[in-house]
């Protein structure tokens, strides 16, 4: 590899990270800002991305397209945790993983793996994960052996986002956990909501809580497949909304009753209000009418 000048980019393939020990002492003193590590098929354990961040710790941006993680065996991060608190990426402030990054393995292996990476971003302000369409959805199954078990001997995330977006690859209660941990700085949040309500009755009610306790101090908000976030959180859920500013709700139009009594209940006016073509002229007019007719901001 080439030395890099001060806040340079650098785009890597996944194979690439393991031979990164290897590179001259020059090399690991650059400055790096931004690396987008593009995946070759292949699953790779976190071991090798927090290496990553260990030998670049000015790394701001970080960009995991198309690689499949796998985690670390749970007694081996006890014991790092235990012995090497120190952060891998001290400074990172935005990860996105992209495409096939985690939609590979089963619910419980890709929330561990990501957490696993989570707790070495203590400033980590903007999180992202995108699945492939034929990836899994949020909340697919297994949840519940997560509470039980995989998810609930992992540490909590040291971060604190004020941006979090997921379509996919992430178990609910991996969501939920987010959502909690950044329950007083989380502004903008976007999620697909396309869990099976009944296989993940106790993951719900987990992620209805923690969105609640977050709802105060979030502005901006879009719901991909709404009907289900409806049915889940409510129309009284929509009281704990008081900053609201822009709501984008995505779904079919079967779901105007739900979404109507949800508007209404929004204790303040929209500045902004998105709905999906699929609504009747006179649908999207009645819910623009009724976020208008709330309390103004």
């Amino acid at each position: 590899m080439s030395s890099c000048t001060a806040g340079t980019a650098r785009s890597l393939h996944a194979d690439a990270i393991i031979t990164l020990p290897e590179m001259p002492e020059r090399e690991r003193g650059a400055t790096l800002r931004t690396v987008v590590v593009h995946g070759t098929g292949t699953a790779l354990s976190v071991e090798p991305v927090l290496l990553l961040g260990d030998l670049f710790q000015d790394l701001l941006s970080l960009l995991l397209d198309g690689l499949p993680i796998s985690p670390l065996p749970a007694r081996h991060v006890l014991a790092c945790g235990a012995t090497a608190p120190r952060f891998c990426f001290p400074n990172l402030t935005e990860l996105n993983i992209c495409a096939n990054s985690i939609s590979h393995q089963e619910p419980p292996n890709a929330t561990s793996a990501a957490f696993q990476l989570f707790s070495h971003m203590p400033n980590l302000s903007h999180l992202k994960l995108v699945a492939s369409p034929t990836g899994d959805d949020v909340g697919a199954p297994s949840d519940n052996y997560e509470l039980s078990d995989a998810i609930s001997r992992l540490a909590d995330p040291p971060f604190k986002l004020q941006s979090f977006s997921c379509s996919g690859g992430m178990s609910l209660l991996g969501v939920a956990r987010i959502i909690w941990c950044s329950r007083n700085t989380l502004r903008d949040l976007s999620i697909t909501c396309s869990w099976d309500r009944t296989s993940n009755t106790l993951a719900e009610s987990v992620f209805r809580s923690s969105l609640r306790i977050a709802a105060p101090r979030i502005r901006r908000m879009h719901v991909e497949d709404s009907c289900t976030f409806l049915e889940t959180m409510g129309d009284s859920a929509a009281r704990a909304f008081s900053q609201l500013a822009f709501l984008s709700l995505d779904s079919c139009s079967d779901c105007i009753g739900a979404a109507q009594a949800f508007v209404s209940r929004l204790p303040c006016s929209l500045l902004r209000l998105h709905l999906p073509a699929g609504y009747r002229s006179f649908e999207e007019r009645r819910l623009r009418a009724i976020s208008n007719s709330t309390c103004p901001n």
